[in-house]
């Protein structure tokens, strides 16, 4: 007797904790697009006062606050959401192993640029966070391309089936 491919009691709160991960990211980058929107709002403040320069200050702010939230806070969340989602997948074997340890070894390695933008405050497109960030989204696209063209390991979802019965 085979054992169950997709333990519900180990899985389920990893799929939870996968998808609350990125719907926190989403959030992040919401405030980071409404700080976007409220410059919007202080420069056409500005632009009717005798004092610009205090409305500089508050856009300058407002700035850094995107740039924080959205190049260091939202992307805490979506490393690690990515790496439950990739160990979900690896360890239930619904995708080749290769594809879902590249999904592993790559949220780390982007988690690990966001420590380092945010410790350097070098935030954007510099050659350390590129070389650490490219993996993941590399194997986000390779994943999807798989998903359509392939779908899930029919075999490990029959097995689950199985031992379920």
């Amino acid at each position: 007797m085979s054992t169950p491919i997709l333990d519900t009691k180990l899985y389920a709160p990893l799929a939870l904790g996968s998808v609350a991960g990125r719907m926190v990211e989403n959030v992040f980058i919401l405030v980071g697009a409404l700080a976007l929107l409220a410059i919007l709002t202080v420069s056409q403040q500005s632009a009717g006062s005798a004092d610009p320069s205090s409305f500089q200050a508050i856009g300058e702010v407002l700035v850094a606050v995107r740039v924080w939230v959205h190049d260091f806070v939202a992307m805490i969340p979506f490393g690690i959401g990515t790496a439950l989602f990739s160990y979900i997948l690896y360890s239930s074997r619904l995708v080749p192993r290769w594809l879902s340890g590249w999904g592993l070894v790559a949220a780390v390695m982007s988690t690990g640029a966001v420590v380092y933008a945010g410790f350097t405050q070098e935030f954007g497109f510099t050659p350390v966070t590129i070389a650490l960030s490219v993996p993941i989204a590399f194997q986000e696209m390779v994943l999807a391309v798989w998903l359509i063209a392939k779908g899930f390991n029919q075999s490990a979802l029959a097995s689950r089936t199985e031992s379920q019965a």
